[in-house]
């Protein structure tokens, strides 16, 4: 799969994905710091990456504003170890790995996939 991981992630799970054999991409690395999040929509959404961020400000966009996608998942995790987040993504992967490419949202409570059609 192909991500683009927003600013905020920990490098350590760029570094995850890309040992898992993903494409990663992070804002920070591979594009500038403090790139709007539509401007990371539509880089994405170019390359047909999913795009990982605990930034709520993407559901604005993609459930408001209507901007086209190739997938988001959001965290909506405060003080999680780097390690339980891998182990939700993997959960993730695992039990959603035909959903993500649409709106998805990772909480310690569960995982909740929206349609933004």
């Amino acid at each position: 799969m192909r991500f683009l991981l927003d600013e905020g992630l920990p490098f350590r799970l760029a570094a995850w994905l890309a040992d898992e054999g993903h494409d990663v991409e992070t804002i920070g690395h591979d594009y500038p710091n403090a790139l709007a999040d539509r401007a990371i929509l539509a880089i994405a959404l170019r390359e047909r990456r999913i795009v990982l961020t605990n930034d709520k400000d993407f559901g604005d966009l993609v459930f408001r504003d209507r901007l086209p996608h190739a997938g988001v998942i959001l965290f909506r995790l405060s003080y999680v170890s780097i390690d339980e987040r891998i182990e939700l993504l993997r959960r993730v992967f695992t039990n959603h790995a035909s959903e993500l490419d649409r709106f998805v949202v990772v909480t310690l409570q569960g995982v909740r996939v929206r349609s933004s059609q």
